[in-house]
């Protein structure tokens, strides 16, 4: 197939496209481990185009090609960058890491808005965010390590290597992470790092001696991989004992919604210290506001409340501020008046926790994921058949990762002249 030629066989261009030995799978797992830790769509979506537009600005500025900075004549064709790159193995992998995250019941690494101060530890903090930016970053360049240039059926040394680089970094962010989170926190803190490893092992594995092309044998990896998360899922959400040894949870906590889970998350967290001024056990997430006044605006709502809602009950806000609002003023002292403090988000996560106990929960046979579990267990199986029976596969002549469009007149092919 060549435009020079005045044909175009879409059948053809399709085979390239699954064909090619490329960095599918390091283009998958890059975006499923960012999205663990950040656990923001936007930033794992805008990485994955950035990463993209960076591969053709090196060419431009010196030359080469991409982060490993091949010859220009190993350029990527189009499809490559966007319809595999992203598409095909990008968004696949963002998604997984929102599943993984979902079931694993991950805690949210980073928390906002930042403290102001430099010298402020814990999740709020800069030197915290900026700690977790520079382990992406690493987490990100191990990939460079990835190989598979010479096809199916070899062995590549290169992968076994990235497998234990992957690994030591897990239990790295581990280790500097872990005290960042509440006592109550510390089992499943362990457990969904001991998952992330599973799951980084079993699906790069595959690749140290592939028996598939590339593209393919990442959908038998993507398959078996979310299989086993429905799998987890399910039985987690249902059964004590397997959810306390699989995601360190009981069922009643893994079953929780997600801000009902963010809150039992931050409650009891530990108090972060935000200078040398001896104030270490201040929380910093709270607002001074006057006792008097703030009791003068809550017994307002309540009669708005009781007018418009006759008949029947509801929470009376004067009770909740006088009975919960905690007296510091040997912390925050001011003549001539009495100061209460009044926590935020986060500070009241016990209290929000217990004012949602009448919320309905999500069960985990709710008709909705039923449906959700049925069509992603189809959806399995289909991807899976797919893999295995590899139905476009290219016969051409190829040049290291990628194919030669570039066709002679007597029939060869211009990469043959490259090597």
């Amino acid at each position: 197939m060549c435009v020079c030629e005045k044909k175009w066989e879409t059948s053809v261009y399709w085979e390239k496209v699954m064909t090619s030995f490329a960095f599918n799978f390091p283009h998958f797992m890059t975006p499923f481990q960012i999205y663990i830790v950040y656990q923001r769509w936007q930033w794992v979506f805008m990485y994955i185009t950035v990463n993209e537009v960076f591969e053709e600005i090196c060419l431009a500025a010196v030359g080469k090609w991409g982060f490993t900075f091949d010859a220009p004549y190993d350029l990527e064709p189009r499809y490559d960058s966007f319809i595999r790159d992203v598409l095909l193995c990008g968004i696949p992998g963002l998604c997984f890491g929102m599943a993984f995250v979902h079931v694993m019941k991950v805690p949210r690494f980073m928390l906002s808005p930042l403290y102001e101060d430099w010298d402020c530890t814990g999740r709020h903090g800069k030197k915290y965010h900026l700690k977790i930016l520079f382990q992406m970053l690493a987490l990100k360049q191990i990939a460079l390590v990835y190989n598979t240039d010479s096809g199916v059926s070899t062995f590549y040394p290169q992968n076994v290597i990235l497998i234990i680089m992957n690994l030591v970094l897990i239990f790295s962010f581990y280790m500097h992470n872990r005290n960042d989170w509440g006592e109550h926190c510390q089992d499943n803190i362990a457990r969904f790092h001991g998952m992330w490893a599973f799951f980084s092992i079993g699906i790069w594995s595959l690749t140290v001696y592939p028996l598939l092309d590339e593209l393919y044998l990442l959908c038998v990896a993507v398959a078996c991989s979310n299989f086993l998360l429905l799998v987890i899922f399910v039985t987690t959400r249902n059964y004590d004992s397997v959810s306390g040894n699989i995601i360190g949870l009981p069922v009643k906590v893994a079953m929780m919604n997600v801000l009902q889970y963010q809150d039992w998350v931050d409650r009891n967290s530990t108090k972060h210290n935000c200078g040398s001024d001896g104030l270490d056990s201040v929380d910093h997430d709270i607002s001074c506001v006057d006792k008097e006044g703030l009791l003068e605006i809550s017994t307002l709502l309540d009669l708005i409340a009781v007018h418009s809602n006759k008949g029947k009950t509801h929470i009376s806000m004067h009770e909740i501020i006088s009975t919960r609002c905690k007296k510091k003023s040997d912390v925050n002292p001011v003549s001539g008046e009495e100061m209460i403090l009044l926590p935020d988000i986060e500070a009241s996560a016990t209290e929000k926790a217990d004012l949602r106990t009448e919320l309905p929960r999500h069960p985990a046979f709710s008709p909705t994921n039923k449906f959700f579990c049925l069509v992603g267990g189809a959806a399995c199986i289909l991807l899976l058949q797919f893999g295995r029976l590899e139905p476009y596969t290219y016969t051409g002549l190829m040049y290291r990762r990628h194919w030669c469009g570039l066709v002679m007149a007597d029939g060869g092919n211009g990469c043959l002249f490259m090597k």
